[in-house]
């Protein structure tokens, strides 16, 4: 029977190295899994793929930085594991629905707002 614990390995490495380049084969042999055995069973447990959640948990840092640090979107991309400036701003576009300058102008100054 599949369960979470079979890839919190994984997980758990994602979650402290996600700047790194990280590989599917990687993960599945943290978890002692064939990519094919591992790519399932993540799917299984989170409902997307591992390579999607890796993306996820880069753009999901990125948002954060953006509101919270003065560092520049270039310096953000990189921090967060981008080798390009362009397939981050795809992605972040993709998942957030504006650019990461947009992002940052339009949220950072609605919480300054609620101040």
């Amino acid at each position: 029977k599949t369960k979470y614990s079979d890839i919190l390995p994984a997980i758990n490495h994602i979650a402290l190295c996600y700047a790194e380049n990280i590989t599917v084969s990687e993960l599945a042999a943290l978890c002692h899994l064939s990519e094919s055995q591992f790519r399932r069973l993540f799917f299984q447990m989170m409902g997307r793929q591992p390579m999607r959640y890796l993306t996820d948990i880069r753009l999901r840092m990125a948002a954060t930085m953006l509101l919270n640090t003065g560092q520049s979107v270039t310096d953000i991309s990189a921090a967060v594991g981008y080798q390009t400036l362009s397939s981050f701003y795809r992605n972040y576009k993709q998942k957030y629905g504006v650019s990461p300058h947009e992002y940052r102008h339009r949220y950072k100054q609605t919480r300054d707002d609620g101040r």
